[in-house]
C-alpha cells in the first residue's frame, strides 16, 4: 500500500502528532509493563523510549525519511574451487546497492538460475549446483540496480 502524498505538510504533521499523543496516551496509563506510577507520563525515559522511536517510525511510514543508496557491490565465493563430476558445489552471493531487482547465477555450463530480490538494498543468497562434466567453468553472479545498471562478480571452478 502506497502512503499518500496528496496531503500537505502541515495536515500531516497534524495528523502524526496526533498519533503521537494517543500513543504516549495509552502509554501513560500502561508504562511498559509496570504499576502505573512506576513511571511518570512526561520521564524522559518515556520520551527516550517510546515517543521518539514511534516518531521516526510514523515518519518513515509515510515517506518523508529515506535511506541513501548504498554503494552497488556483488561478490561470489565457491565452497571449492575442485571437484568431481556430480559433487555440488555451494556458491555464495552477496549484493548491495540503492533497489536490488534480482541476481542471477550462471555457472558456465548452459545453466543460468535467477533469484529475486524484490527492491531489497541488500541481498545474500546461496545457490546449490553440480556439475555433470569435467572441465573448467567460470561462474558469474549478475546483480542489477533499479539505478546503476548491473555488475558481475565471478570464480573459476575446475571438475576433474
Amino acid at each position: 500500500m502506497q502512503p499518500n502524498h496528496s496531503i500537505g505538510k502541515a495536515d500531516s504533521l497534524g495528523r502524526l502528532t496526533s498519533k503521537i499523543k494517543l500513543a504516549h496516551s495509552a502509554l501513560r496509563h500502561f508504562p511498559l509493563g509496570l504499576a502505573r506510577s512506576a513511571v511518570p507520563c512526561n520521564a524522559c525515559v518515556m520520551r527516550r523510549l517510546v515517543v521518539v522511536p514511534l516518531l521516526i517510525a510514523l515518519l518513515a511510514a509515510c515517506g518523508d525519511v529515506t535511506l541513501a543508496p548504498l554503494p552497488f557491490q556483488v561478490g561470489v565465493e565457491a565452497s571449492r574451487v575442485t571437484a568431481a563430476p556430480g559433487d555440488t558445489i555451494i556458491f555464495g552471493v552477496t549484493a548491495q546497492g540503492g533497489s536490488l531487482f534480482g541476481v542471477e547465477m550462471d555457472y558456465g555450463d548452459g545453466v543460468v538460475e535467477p533469484y529475486g530480490t524484490s527492491g531489497a538494498r541488500t541481498a545474500r543468497v546461496t545457490f546449490r549446483h553440480a556439475f555433470k562434466l569435467k572441465g573448467a567453468y567460470t561462474v558469474s553472479a549478475t546483480a542489477t540496480d533499479a539505478t546503476a545498471g548491473q555488475k558481475q562478480a565471478s570464480v573459476e571452478v575446475r571438475v576433474n
